[in-house]
């Protein structure tokens, strides 16, 4: 369908003016991206939560919409892919190979800005979401561990990333899920007196 769908804009563009090409093609990648987007959404070659295979990217996804997909690489940093990329690559997902089993889990991240102040008090931060995630009800731990560490600082904060698998529910739950995550983390902070810091 996206072959087919590319093809006829390609015809379209041979009539059009050059001094519109340049355009022609920027709309061309942003249609492209999209009817990749739909694609993907209907055909679920994969979904949140699967470790897949694309190329020369491998990773967990952890989000997707109709534009790109989010990807946890090995080393824990958040890549985004356009959904383009895909339809010319051949994804392979192990963990639905090997498990025979798509959806098993979930992938969520976050992270949480510290102000640079209270940075003596990581240690206890780190430690105390990490206990709020081994203890939640939603959270799936029989894969690989979750990740609670500091990941960026800056001139006023420092940036914990946070990366953990729910269990399989839909999407509703899933948001829920999350939202609790992170009032539970606020309430963390709350109690140690450790403030926020900028979210930009």
């Amino acid at each position: 369908m996206i072959q087919v769908t590319r093809i006829h804009f390609f015809k379209k563009c041979s009539v059009i003016p050059e001094h519109g090409v340049a355009t022609a093609f920027a709309a061309r990648d942003i249609l492209g991206t999209i009817l990749s987007g739909e694609a993907l959404q209907f055909s679920r070659p994969f979904i949140v939560g699967d470790i897949i295979s694309a190329g020369s990217v491998t990773g967990q996804v952890v989000d997707m919409d109709l534009h790109t997909a989010q990807l946890l690489i090995s080393d824990k940093l958040p890549i985004v892919v356009p959904n383009s990329f895909f339809s010319n690559q051949m994804v392979v997902s192990p963990a639905v190979i090997i498990n025979k089993s798509r959806a098993r889990y979930r992938g969520l991240s976050f992270n949480l800005q510290v102000n640079i102040q209270d940075h003596e008090m990581i240690p206890i931060i780190t430690s105390e979401i990490s206990k709020l995630i081994m203890s939640h009800p939603k959270v799936y731990l029989e894969n690989e561990k979750l990740q609670c560490h500091v990941s960026q600082v800056g001139p006023t904060s420092l940036n914990i990333v946070v990366t953990c698998n729910l269990n399989p529910m839909a999407t509703d739950d899933y948001l829920a899920a999350q939202e609790d995550l992170l009032i539970e983390a606020a309430r963390i902070f709350a109690k140690t007196g450790v403030k926020f810091g900028n979210l930009v």
